[in-house]
């Protein structure tokens, strides 16, 4: 996966697997930088939680301590997943909270998610007027 920071969005690449295993038709998910109200860490154990009838995958792919990907349905709204615990090397994940758009919530398990967090920190800094 390879994430492009743009002067107005985050561009999410998904590379053909990691496409199959979310069962996500677009190489590209985009997100408007004025749209994401919150970058945080999340720890990775809440990539995990287990199934309830309030979430509903459709569709993707989930088995419990090793990948969650894809579309899901929660009270929340529309969120999309991409987490390998092998991938994630310091237990936490990417969490990104929209305001508005497709995805409501967007979770995802990179090598080094806080320089992330910190570059798309900065990229929103510097839309938003003094």
């Amino acid at each position: 996966m390879d994430i492009n920071l743009t002067n107005d969005a985050i561009e999410i690449l998904l590379e053909p697997m990691e496409r199959l295993w979310s069962a996500h038709l677009s190489q590209r998910i985009k997100i408007p930088l004025e749209s994401v109200q919150a970058v945080e860490l999340a720890p990775l154990d809440t990539a995990w939680p287990g199934a309830t009838w309030r979430e509903l995958r459709a569709p993707g792919t989930h088995v419990p301590g090793l990948i969650k990907a894809g579309t899901y349905y929660t009270e929340r709204g529309r969120e999309f997943w991409y987490v390998l615990a092998d991938q994630t090397r310091d237990q936490s994940c990417l969490r990104l909270e929209m305001a508005e758009g497709y995805y409501k919530r967007v979770v995802l398990g990179l090598a080094e998610p806080q320089m992330w967090r910190s570059r798309i920190q900065a990229a929103i800094a510097e839309q938003k007027p003094l």
